[in-house]
C-alpha cells in the first residue's frame, strides 16, 4: 500500500514538472508579425442592377499587417487599389479584414528560448487558405462615358476566398503568391456598385 501512494505522488509530481514545463514553452514562444507589399493583378467586374462593366487591372498595389496568434493561424489588414489603365485613374480603393489558415508548414517564423539556449522554426514553403471581407470605394473616370458604363455611386461589402503560399527567400523575406475570387457581395443600397474580381497577387513579405 504504502509503495502504491509511492508511486502515485511519483507519478503526480512528474506529471506537474512536464505540465509546468511545456506551459513554461508555449508562454515563450513568440511568433513575428509580417508586412507585405504586393502587386495585383485582376479581371474587375462591376453590376449595379442591369448595368455591367469590366476591365482588366494590372499593376495595382496593396499593403498588409498579419498578426499570428499560432505559427498556423493569423488576422491581418491590408489597404488595396485598383488601376484602370484604359482610362488612366484609380477605380477601387479600400481596406480588407482577413485571416488566414496554414494547412502546409507554418506561416511565420517562431522563437523559442530554452534553458539551453533559442530555437527558430521556419518552414520554407507554406501554404494557406485565405478568408477575405473587403470594402471597396468605386472612382469612376471622366473618360469612361459609354452607355454601360457604371455612374458614380457608393461601393459595397464583399467576401472573397484565396488560396496562397509562402516561399522563404532569406531569414527575413517571404516571397508571396495569392490566387482568389469573390465569393459574394453585401448591399444595403441597391444603387450599390457590387465588386467581383478574380485576382493574382505578388510580392514580398517582411517578418519582423
Amino acid at each position: 500500500m504504502r509503495f502504491a501512494k509511492i508511486k502515485l505522488a511519483t507519478l503526480l509530481s512528474l506529471s506537474l514538472t512536464v505540465s509546468f514545463n511545456l506551459k513554461a514553452q508555449a508562454e515563450s514562444e513568440s511568433k513575428s508579425p509580417k508586412l507585405d507589399l504586393r502587386m495585383t493583378n485582376s479581371m474587375v467586374s462591376l453590376v449595379q442592377g442591369t448595368k455591367t462593366a469590366s476591365f482588366l487591372s494590372v499593376g495595382g498595389l496593396e499593403a498588409q499587417f498579419l498578426y499570428y496568434f499560432t505559427s498556423r493561424f493569423a488576422a491581418g489588414v491590408d489597404y488595396h487599389i485598383d488601376f484602370d489603365f484604359a482610362n488612366h485613374n484609380i477605380i477601387f480603393s479600400g481596406f480588407d479584414v482577413f485571416g488566414r489558415w496554414y494547412w502546409w508548414g507554418q506561416g511565420t517564423k517562431t522563437r523559442t528560448e530554452e534553458s539551453w539556449g533559442v530555437v527558430e522554426n521556419r518552414s520554407t514553403v507554406s501554404w494557406y487558405l485565405s478568408l477575405d471581407l473587403s470594402q471597396r470605394a468605386y472612382h469612376p473616370s471622366a473618360k469612361n462615358s459609354t452607355p454601360e458604363s457604371i455612374p458614380a455611386s457608393s461601393g459595397s461589402l464583399s467576401m472573397a476566398g484565396a488560396i496562397g503560399a509562402d516561399l522563404r527567400l532569406n531569414r527575413k523575406i517571404d516571397l508571396n503568391l495569392e490566387v482568389g475570387s469573390t465569393l459574394s457581395n453585401f448591399a444595403s443600397d441597391p444603387t450599390a456598385v457590387q465588386y467581383k474580381v478574380m485576382y493574382f497577387d505578388i510580392g514580398l513579405a517582411y517578418l519582423f
